[in-house]
């Protein structure tokens, strides 16, 4: 019971820090909604007793939503708006393990959305952005944990902590770098 405390404060003072170092990037909503989203998630737990997986299945589709919409548009609130009362409704009504499988394509979404950057990128500077691949392992560890959590409760509170550790120090990662700074970039020579 202490370890899971402490990590999960450990995870939640960590995960705040990197929307400021993202601020003004096109990402700085995508880490700001996983910032709010473990003390959301308790907030909700404590006060309301929902269960993790009613607000993770909210943050997840705002996640989503942070990575695909540009920004100010109407068509883009209405989206927005849509997505919530569905998911809401999702929440709602479906079973847990089913939520959390919403969540892991939600999340492979994101990814696949993270690796057409990547590669766009690779192909316009003929290099790797760190910056991407940790994006993408991130939301590989967060597949892998709604994954585990939805096929095993025991086993996959161990991964779950596993993967929280991980995340913890992508998180870290997440407070120096960013994409436009370009720290951390792999030149590929061509091949012809």
């Amino acid at each position: 019971m202490l370890f899971t405390v402490i990590i999960i404060n450990i995870n939640i003072l960590v995960w705040t820090l990197p929307p400021f170092r993202q601020y003004k990037s096109k990402y700085f909503y995508y880490f700001y909604i996983l910032a709010i989203s473990d003390p959301l998630t308790l907030f909700m737990g404590h006060n309301f007793h929902w269960l993790p997986a009613k607000t993770f299945i909210i943050i997840s589709i705002l996640s989503l939503l942070s990575v695909i919409i540009e920004k100010g548009t109407v068509k883009n609130y209405l989206l927005i708006f849509f997505s919530l009362l569905i998911i809401t409704f999702l929440s709602i009504k479906l079973p847990i393990n089913y939520l959390w499988f919403i969540m892991s394509l939600i999340h492979l979404a994101i990814f696949i959305v993270f690796a057409k950057r990547t590669m766009v990128f690779f192909q316009e500077n003929h290099s790797i952005l760190f910056f991407h691949l940790a994006l993408l392992l991130y939301e590989a560890s967060l597949i892998a944990k709604f994954l585990f959590i939805m096929i095993d409760i025991k086993t996959g509170l161990l991964f779950f902590y596993l993967t929280t550790a991980f995340e913890i120090l992508l998180a870290i990662y997440f407070m120096f770098d960013r994409e436009d700074k370009q720290q951390l970039v792999v030149k590929v020579k061509s091949l012809e």
